[in-house]
């Protein structure tokens, strides 16, 4: 028995995670300043659970087989694969638009992806 995720398991957590993610950040949905500017040590958590959010999403797709990232062209891998690769050896870089950005834009399309994937 492996301890490796199956591709299939790999892809529903990416789709659970990207929904805990847009979740959370659904809670600033009006108000993005405490987010992006956070005053006390509460804003900085919510801020810090947002990366730390995004980062587990793109530790699961950094590790997806080729042959399945193949099947899913609309994605900019690079894209977020430096993106992981920032939040993983660069935290202290970290600019929260881009997060946030990242968040909105190429969410809803892996997450699209993925969903298509698992239910073809």
């Amino acid at each position: 028995m492996s301890a490796r995720k199956s591709e299939g398991i790999r892809l529903m957590t990416i789709c659970e995670n990207i929904s805990e993610l847009t979740s959370r950040l659904a809670l600033y949905a009006a108000d993005r300043t405490p987010l992006i500017s956070p005053s006390d040590a509460e804003q900085r958590n919510a801020a810090d659970g947002i990366v730390y959010g995004l980062f587990k999403v793109l530790e699961e797709a950094y590790v997806l087989d080729e042959e399945t990232t193949e099947r899913m062209p609309e994605v900019d891998w690079a894209a977020l694969h430096g993106m992981r690769n920032i939040l993983a050896h660069a935290y202290g870089e970290v600019d929260i638009h881009v997060i946030l950005n990242t968040i909105d834009r190429d969410m809803p399309i892996l997450y699209n992806a993925c969903a298509r994937l698992i239910n073809s």
